[in-house]
């Protein structure tokens, strides 16, 4: 083997080393830091809730927490999407596989006993005044549809039959 080949194999070996390495790292990092990012709004959003129904105050908590339960839903869905979905379900994640499903089953079967708040047709309607605007709402129309696709196939696959 010339050297040219030589080095060229270990430039490889040492590309794929470092890539792997920073995969792993990055993503290893990448789950601890999104909870320690979110840590300090969700404590706020916490404070806030806590606070309306200290006050009594109750309905826009409510609607706040249906809308979390959506979102979830939503989230639940997209995360079954990609590509490392079966190492989160098999537990390599450092989430145990068992409490998540008890979670999305518990979610599911809320939204299944009580309907989201959500409409599908919010966006259906311009409102007047606001046409030039059009094609927004028609993607936003698009972008609730796709949510409540979500959400309903998340009902449909988790809720108790």
């Amino acid at each position: 083997m010339n050297t040219h080949l030589k080095q060229l194999a270990i430039s490889t070996l040492l590309i794929m080393i470092g890539f792997a390495g920073g995969a792993i790292f990055g993503f290893i990092n990448g789950l601890g830091a999104s909870a320690l990012i979110d840590g300090a709004p969700q404590g706020a959003s916490a404070v806030l809730k806590l606070n309306a129904l200290a006050a009594e105050k109750i309905e826009p908590v409510r609607i706040v927490l249906e809308y979390d339960v959506d979102q979830s839903l939503a989230f639940h869905s997209i995360l079954s999407e990609t590509w490392w979905f079966p190492l989160y379900q098999e537990g390599f994640l450092l989430t145990d596989p068992e409490d998540s499903k008890k979670y999305i089953q518990l979610v599911a079967n809320y939204r299944k006993t009580h309907p989201s708040p959500s409409r599908e047709d919010v966006f259906d309607k311009i409102p007047e005044g606001k046409e030039q605007y059009a094609s927004d709402y028609h993607e936003l129309a698009f972008g609730i549809r796709e949510h409540h696709r979500r959400i309903n196939e998340m009902v449909n696959k988790y809720a108790d039959k």
